[in-house]
């Protein structure tokens, strides 16, 4: 019995760990602009906490495809180090709510009832930084020009796209203050 209780203690601490380094899987056409997104991921080593040199794979760069005109581009064109952890971007709009691809639905707000409108040309990437404790949040074009960085966000602060006023916020609370601050979507 204690051994089976050492191996869940040992299989939960693995996929904590799993979530933690999580890879954004990007592997989808866009309904909308017909545009094919692929990660570009690298695997490393690690040497962490329980680690007996598994590697960790990372998304680093995003491909994008165009099926009309057979081009195709990589959306960060200095090939660095980065972990893409989040990609967002307008699938359609139905029963009165836009719907997304990718990333964590809980950062998507206020949903509901929104008059009908023509879906964003927009990508919302975010670049994980645990050196600098922060999520580097930036904006595209959904074939990948105009690429610019929108707001870093520490890991103490939380952003949500507020889509019915079109605008991402970044939330901050510090010693009792409340800062909110407003990029447009």
């Amino acid at each position: 019995m204690k051994l089976l209780l050492l191996f869940v203690l040992l299989l939960s601490i693995t996929t904590v760990k799993a979530g933690y380094y999580g890879n954004t899987t990007i592997d989808h056409y866009d309904p909308d602009s017909g545009f094919y997104y692929k990660a570009i991921v690298r695997s490393q080593e690690d040497s962490g906490f329980l680690s007996s040199k598994k590697g960790i794979s990372l998304t680093t760069n995003i491909a994008i495809f165009d099926p009309v005109t057979n081009q195709d581009k990589l959306l960060f064109k200095v090939n660095k180090e980065r972990h893409i952890n989040l990609v967002l971007f307008e699938t359609v709009y139905k029963k009165q709510a836009i719907q997304f691809y990718g990333g964590d639905q809980r950062h998507i707000k206020n949903n509901q009832h929104v008059p009908e409108r023509t879906l964003r040309n927009k990508l919302l990437i975010g670049i994980r930084n645990n050196k600098k404790r922060q999520t580097e949040l930036w904006v595209a074009h959904k074939n990948g020009d105009k690429l610019s960085p929108l707001a870093q966000v520490s890991f103490d602060s939380t952003w949500h796209l507020d889509i019915k006023h079109s605008k991402l916020r970044v939330i901050t609370i510090k010693k009792g203050t409340f800062n909110i601050k407003n990029y447009p979507w």
